[in-house]
């Protein structure tokens, strides 16, 4: 394997853990929240439905383009505390990425977001659950 294509599929599974730890994150905080008030099925939906949409917002608004004469922002980028972790309690360790050859993590919410909202979907729509 060529030393591009290991790279991209470091990124792709770098992209892929982020992805979908944001969304069991979500999951579990819209079950726990859910069920703790009685609202069973329907609630964790609407609760993944707002906050997939809250996420597609932040994500965004993160994915704005700079100003041009704002380009000292764009130096680098750091390693959130949710990467910090999700890293260190994953596999990937041993194949860490550095922090600026990985994809944004504007990009990954963004695309946790619609993993998210595509969730809740397929609840209402597949599933038959409903308000």
């Amino acid at each position: 394997m060529s030393g591009e294509s290991s790279l991209r599929t470091q990124q792709a599974v770098d992209a892929l853990a982020y992805i979908g730890a944001v969304t069991l994150v979500l999951f579990a905080v819209s079950a726990l929240v859910s069920f703790g008030v009685g609202g069973g099925l329907p609630g964790v939906k609407n609760m993944l439905f707002v906050l997939g949409f809250l996420a597609f917002g932040v994500a965004a608004f993160q994915l704005r383009p700079r100003a041009p004469w704002n380009k000292q922002s764009d130096t680098g980028r750091d390693e959130t505390p949710f990467e910090r972790l999700l890293y260190r309690a994953l596999p990937l360790s041993g194949t860490t990425l550095p922090v600026n050859d990985r994809m944004r993590g504007s990009t990954k919410l963004f695309l946790a977001s619609l993993l998210t909202l595509s969730i809740s979907l397929v609840m209402e729509f597949g599933l038959g659950i409903g308000a």
